[in-house]
């Protein structure tokens, strides 16, 4: 029999927009610090995001989590972490999706006692050079968050080269989840996010169910229950110039169930219900 997570209402002020705060010292901390890249048929990228990766978070170990790629993704990830300590690679023996790959990245920063995990796309989506500034967000003395979301939906926030449809979608079900769950997150569908091991710790890993991009939403959704401060970085999302996108209806479907499930715990566990 699962225990309930204890809900948290917060208000507005709650979900802060980090903005480059200039009382702060633009220094990164010390720590152990691990950054997941999820893949699938990511071969044109994954090189030179490593590279890019090591750049500018040098202390960093990467762990790439490949679903049997194809296109060789995996087999240079093996290759290339023979010769590299900071490197890691754990291949799948099929598709299983984003969820599941991004659980197990997360679960491994918490076995290995990682102090903080950062996850981005493999596709250059998310910049590698605004991986400090989320980590720096978990490690202020004032307005520190358990997690900070690189936010394309808040200001200072922007998006380049998606189409009107995508661009529309990504809104859409963004504002749906608001609604729903009622935390006012700008970015619930954003993966770039730095996270406080201390709070991954707490999940009830066996109820976070999706694999696929809904795993997201949920994944907040727990750690918001759990007490975790949320906030957003802004950031410049510019769709993928090379490879395809994963993105599909059935994709965004399963996203919308995911919110549905969520906003029926929501109401369930409230209470006197």
């Amino acid at each position: 029999m699962h225990q309930k997570a204890e809900a948290h209402w917060p208000n507005q002020s709650s979900i802060p927009n980090l903005l480059t705060d200039p009382s702060q010292p633009n220094k990164l901390p010390e720590g152990r610090f691990l950054v997941t890249v999820c893949t699938y048929n990511e071969r044109e990228n994954i090189e030179n995001l490593v590279k890019a990766i090591a750049k500018n978070l040098p202390a960093a170990d990467i762990l790439i989590i490949d679903d049997n790629s194809p296109d060789g993704t995996g087999v240079w990830a093996q290759q290339a972490s023979s010769n590299n300590r900071q490197l890691l690679c754990h291949i799948r023996e099929a598709k299983r999706g984003l969820g599941s790959a991004l659980r197990y990245g997360l679960k491994y920063a918490v076995d290995k006692r990682y102090d903080r995990v950062i996850n981005l796309d493999a596709d250059f989506s998310h910049d590698p050079a605004t991986i400090p500034q989320l980590l720096e967000a978990t490690y202020r003395t004032e307005h520190r968050v358990d997690v900070a979301i690189g936010s394309r939906y808040v200001q200072g926030g922007e998006i380049s080269g998606l189409s009107r449809l995508r661009r529309f979608l990504s809104k859409a079900i963004n504002g749906y989840a608001r609604l729903l769950l009622g935390l006012p997150i700008g970015d619930w569908s954003s993966s770039f996010r730095a996270y406080s091991t201390a709070y991954l710790a707490k999940l009830p890993w066996d109820r976070l169910a999706c694999d696929g991009y809904g795993s997201l939403q949920e994944l907040l959704w727990f750690l918001h229950c759990q007490g975790a401060k949320i906030g957003e970085v802004p950031i410049h999302y510019v769709n993928r110039r090379l490879g395809k996108s994963k993105i599909s209806w059935k994709e965004a479907h399963g996203a919308l169930s995911t919110l549905h499930r969520l906003a029926w715990s929501r109401y369930r566990d409230r209470p006197g219900v």
